[in-house]
């Protein structure tokens, strides 16, 4: 995978993420006879009012990786809310506390205004909430609106911070994806920050350095209780049966980073 990440911590999370290196606890890593390496615990399952959420983006990311006023104080944090639609802008902050340089606190307009209100010119085919308001599919809120904060937020904040989505499977209610190449790339250490309001990003959520659509390593999680471990695939990758009777999933988990890794695939998509 041609990536560039701009942090060790970046670095292990997306290689324990693209070869699928989900463990449930230390003791099966010594008894597979493995090296140790460092756990990282991150969040993988959220929502902002992008899509069925209560809370903006900026909100959200402080909620999870704070380790100051919040509790959770987490390593990484892949944003991944539903795909479909929705008419929020959850990339408006709910009270000065979390106002940044680029992305302002306005009066008056928080995470629950639409997007029309916000003056965004809405994509796509004609859609409306039960409300009235004009929705914006997903596609077009992650390439313009929350890859670019997510990316920002990465450099402010010197976070590993990923971009991705939720979907429904056959045979499993929900799952989490995320395409990690373009993301994060290192030429963001050299790339100074805006000092007023808007960002222009470096990297893609959406795009491979090549300009291509990209499909590489999207990651589909199943979380379990111990004994039985969760698989995450990147595609062609075999995975073990998950038993019937799975208990409730949860909304973090701890990765494994290993220094070496499978080549990811990488395969051209269809929007």
């Amino acid at each position: 995978m041609n990536v560039d990440f701009k942090s060790p911590i970046a670095l292990a999370v997306a290689v324990a993420i693209s070869t699928g290196a989900l463990v449930a606890a230390p003791s099966v890593v010594a008894a597979a006879g493995k090296t140790p390496g460092k756990y990282v615990a991150g969040d993988f399952h959220n929502h902002t009012t992008c899509s069925d959420g209560s809370i903006s983006m900026e909100k959200l990311i402080k909620k999870a990786t704070d380790k100051v006023d919040t509790p959770w104080g987490l390593d990484w944090f892949v944003q991944a809310g539903h795909g479909g639609n929705g008419f929020r802008n959850c990339t408006l902050v709910e009270d000065a506390t979390l106002d940044s340089p680029a992305y302002p606190f306005v009066t008056g307009k928080g995470p629950t205004t639409s997007w029309e209100q916000s003056g965004v010119t809405i994509k796509g085919d004609l859609s409306n909430d039960a409300s009235g308001a004009r929705n914006m599919w997903r596609w077009q809120s992650i390439q313009e609106f929350q890859y670019p904060l997510v990316e920002y937020f990465n450099h402010y904040r010197n976070l590993p911070l990923f971009t991705g989505i939720e979907s429904v499977v056959p045979g499993h209610e929900h799952s989490s994806m995320s395409v990690i190449t373009s993301q994060i790339p290192a030429a963001l250490d050299t790339t100074p920050l805006p000092t007023g309001p808007g960002y222009t990003p470096v990297g893609s959520g959406t795009r491979s350095p090549s300009g291509n659509i990209a499909l590489t390593a999207p990651i589909r999680t199943r979380v379990v209780a111990p004994p039985t471990i969760g698989t995450a695939r990147s595609p062609g990758a075999r995975t073990r049966p998950i038993p019937s009777g799975m208990p409730p999933r949860r909304s973090s988990f701890s990765l494994r980073a290993r220094a070496t890794a499978r080549p990811a695939t990488t395969r051209p998509s269809s929007r």
